[in-house]
């Protein structure tokens, strides 16, 4: 198996931001892809399973209003077809992000929102408090993270489909 493109031993073995590498069956060359904080945080049971697929549906709300194709994670399966013909894609992620932002207290919005761009529990919590320990402002951050994500479970139906699935 040829060798791969991806971060040096060193960075693997100081991060925790790298998946367990995957092979891609045409080339047979290793792919590292990296993990987002929510999904570490998932990952080590620190939230639950509807706060997850919350904060999937929300960056795939805010990167389709910016009008990027958001059908390949589509998670229902069909391709985008959730919109009306009516409304342009972007105009229904639009419309989701605004109810989001409509439900959520601004700090929690503005908190998803630079979690989705790109930035890391520690860097949102040292944003957002007056903690200087790096673990106090990763817990911080984690509170307002599971707070407006449960609030976006609740208001997509996510929570009310996961209690339903354990009834039957």
């Amino acid at each position: 198996m040829s060798e791969g493109i991806g971060p040096t031993p060193e960075r693997l073995r100081q991060s925790d931001h790298w998946d367990t590498p995957e092979v891609d069956a045409k080339t047979n060359r290793k792919a590292h892809r990296t993990i987002d904080d929510v999904a570490r945080a998932w990952r080590a049971g620190k939230l639950e399973f509807p706060h997850f697929q919350a904060w999937e549906h929300f960056v795939r709300h805010y990167e389709g209003a910016l009008k990027h194709d958001v059908r390949v994670t589509d998670t229902t399966g069909n391709g985008g077809a959730e919109t009306s013909d009516r409304m342009p894609p972007w105009q229904y992620h639009g419309l989701k992000l605004s109810q989001a932002r409509d439900d959520l207290i601004p700090r929690q919005f503005q908190t998803l929102e630079l979690l989705s761009i790109g930035w890391t529990f520690k860097q949102v919590g040292f944003q957002f408090s007056a903690y200087r320990s790096r673990q106090q402002a990763e817990a911080y951050a984690l509170g307002i993270i599971e707070d407006a994500l449960e609030r976006l479970a609740i208001l997509w139906g996510l929570k009310q489909r996961q209690q339903m699935q354990k009834r039957a």
